[in-house]
């Protein structure tokens, strides 16, 4: 189960939760995984994206700390340039997800996202 909260911290921001959910949701499950296999591609487009540095990409793509939905391969090179995210998202039984509103400052990230990810076990 995925509970979180997101917003978006631009003035007179229109937005439409209903477009972001799947991403945010997606990123959130990617995040608990630790990528199995190459990670030279995927982390060159990901810092050609301006993402990061490639050396620290390839590192948190291999990252084991967080690894409590097990190692996959988690994003793969799609397209000429682009990457293909793959997270395990068919095994969330449940997402609870929340616009809330973000305080806007002139600098710091666009978006606002919080939360916490529990494994849900049968009664």
């Amino acid at each position: 189960m995925v509970e979180f909260t997101i917003g978006d911290a631009r003035a007179n921001s229109s937005w439409s939760i209903a477009d972001q959910v799947k991403p945010a949701l997606d990123g959130v499950i990617s995040a608990y995984h630790a990528h199995q296999g190459d990670t030279e591609v995927p982390s060159e487009r990901l810092a050609s994206m301006g993402l990061g540095e490639k050396i620290e990409l390839q590192r948190l793509l291999g990252d084991t700390a967080w690894n409590t939905l097990g190692s996959r391969t988690v994003v793969r090179p799609f397209g000429a340039a682009g990457v293909q995210w793959n997270p395990a998202d068919d095994l969330c039984v449940a997402a609870t997800v929340q616009p809330t509103a973000v305080d806007t400052a002139p600098a710091g990230p666009r978006w606002r996202l919080a939360g916490k990810i529990a494994m849900a076990e049968p009664i």
